[in-house]
């Protein structure tokens, strides 16, 4: 535990940093998007709150390799390594959530900035017009939920996002340049694929693997639990696989 407690201080202080650089630039743009819409009625943000999900991502990618020698170095078991990595990501997704939601509701006080929580689930509170979208006003017991849903929503689907990014670092580690180019091209292969069999599979196949997508997204309950529970699922899933490679990884210069 000791030693798990020591990886998760060595990557947090790593992680600041780039999270100082992170939330400037973010900050610096949602000031400059409310300067405009001050200037030019109508402008709002949409989206913005991918941004965090993209940055953990990354964080997740970067967080195997270095850290691995780090450990290695230091007589850290390859156990404590990969806990003491994989949960650096929580604090970072649930401190990072806490910061989004605070500057969207002070954004929010000039112009329209729906969360990515509101844009999946509460569609019905957005009103598209010629001036941009308009958020319909709730009571101050249903905004606070909605706050609450927001932060859950975004500090779970980061930490889920850096997960999956720390397994495809443990896995591309693992993999000689020959592996790594042909695991980029499959998915593209599967895509193209798909879209060219789609249209021949039979309804009845078709439609019951959309309502299984929805339904484990949440699309089908309008509800953000299942969606949650979905990522967090296949976040673990990916995580023990990558247990499994860093098991028997060795150093690599």
């Amino acid at each position: 535990m000791k030693h798990t407690l020591t990886v998760m201080r060595y990557n947090l202080s790593d992680f600041l940093r780039p999270t100082a650089i992170f939330f400037s630039i973010y900050t610096a743009f949602v000031l400059l998007n409310a300067l405009l819409s001050y200037l030019l009625p109508g402008g709002n943000t949409v989206g913005s709150d991918l941004a965090i999900l993209i940055f953990l991502f990354v964080c997740g990618v970067v967080g195997f390799r270095y850290n691995f020698f780090f450990a290695m170095a230091n007589n850290i078991s390859r156990r404590d390594f990969f806990l003491g990595t994989a949960l650096s990501g929580l604090l970072p997704s649930i401190g990072s959530a806490a910061v989004m939601i605070v500057i969207n509701r002070l954004i929010s006080l000039f112009y329209p900035m729906p969360t990515l929580y509101t844009l999946c689930f509460e569609r019905e509170r957005l009103v598209f017009g010629p001036d941009g979208i308009a958020i319909v006003a709730q009571s101050a017991g249903k905004e606070a939920l909605t706050l609450l849903m927001s932060f859950l929503f975004l500090a779970v689907l980061g930490f889920s996002i850096y997960l999956v990014g720390f397994f495809i670092s443990a896995l591309f580690y693992r993999m000689n340049k020959l592996l790594r180019m042909t695991l980029w091209i499959i998915p593209w292969l599967l895509v193209v694929l798909l879209s060219l069999l789609w249209p021949t599979l039979p309804q009845s196949f078709t439609g019951s693997v959309i309502r299984f997508f929805a339904a484990i997204l949440g699309i089908t309950s309008h509800s953000a639990w299942p969606a949650m529970g979905t990522a967090m699922v296949l976040a673990l899933l990916l995580t023990f696989c990558g247990w499994l490679l860093t098991r028997r990884a060795v150093l690599k210069k």
